[in-house]
């Protein structure tokens, strides 16, 4: 498996917590461009780190 860019780790990071502390609403639709913006990565990173937490179950990867 490739090693997570600087950019998408910190992206998931930020992500997983939002999730495991309710930030993010469970079944809301996550935006790539969105959360880009509020992240202030490209929708590069914001994909990868979506990806990587449906791989482990915490988002679905649509």
């Amino acid at each position: 498996m490739a090693r997570a860019t600087g950019k998408s780790e910190a992206v998931y990071e930020r992500l997983k917590r939002d999730i495991e502390t309710l930030r993010l609403t469970p079944g809301a639709k996550l935006s790539e461009v969105q959360l880009g913006e509020e992240l202030g990565a490209s929708r590069t990173p914001v994909r990868e780190a979506i990806r990587r937490l449906a791989r482990e179950g915490l988002t679905t990867d649509a």
